[in-house]
Order: structure tokens, then sequence, then C-alpha cells
């Protein structure tokens, strides 16, 4: 089950959320969005039906290849993803979890910003 998110002070430190965006109330950064539809597209239990996990794989994949054209390296790519299909979260307080946080935030700097919200919404 992909972990859900709660504005601990290691989802902040890790730029997963905002401590007090929006209504005084946390927010995800863009990191934290791409991060929580990459969990939902490699969920490997029943949680998600089969149709929410293949549009959240298509949107982050839509969003991977968004951040290589704004330069994120082919590497970095592969190991994001496989980290992902590992079942790693960015959240895990081990080493693969601040890895996967670092390679998260270095693709959403990749993106330019608010794009990563417009893909999850269905634009471009």
């Amino acid at each position: 089950m992909p972990h859900y998110y709660c504005a601990t002070p290691c989802i902040i430190e890790r730029g997963l959320m905002h401590p007090m965006k929006r209504n005084q109330e946390p927010c995800f950064t863009d990191t934290g969005l791409l991060a929580l539809v990459a969990q939902i597209a490699y969920a490997n239990d029943e949680a998600f039906d089969i149709e929410t996990k293949l549009t959240a794989s298509s949107t982050f994949q839509r969003i991977l290849l968004t951040a290589v054209a704004g330069g994120f390296k082919s590497a970095s790519y592969a190991e994001i993803r496989q980290l992902f299909s590992d079942g790693v979260s960015p959240s895990d307080e081990d080493a693969h979890g601040e890895r996967l946080a670092m390679l998260c935030r270095q693709l959403a700097r990749a993106v330019p910003p608010g794009q990563i919200l417009r893909i999850i919404a269905g634009g471009n």
C-alpha cells in the first residue's frame, strides 16, 4: 500500500509537503505530488484498481518525459523508476527513502513550476 503523507517533520524536510500553505493546512509540493502519483502507479496491492494504476503510470511517465526534456538525467530516470518499483517511498526513513526523495526533488526542479499539477489534471 502506498504511503499517505501527513506533514511530519521528515515529510517536510524531504520536500514532499509544505508545513502550512493553503487555508492554514499542509499541502503537497510538486515533489510530493509526483511521488504520490508514482506510488499509486507502482502499488503492489489491491488498494487501487488497474484503471487507476494505469492512469497513474501514464501520468508519471508524462512527468518523467517532461523532466528529461528539462535536463533530468536518464540514469536518474532509470533509478527513480527502479526505486518506486521496488516499493521504496521517499518518506521511508532509510538510505533508499532519502535517495528517492532527493531524486524526486531533482526531477521536480527539472519541470517548469506548476507543470506537474497541470499534467496530473490532464493538461500538457
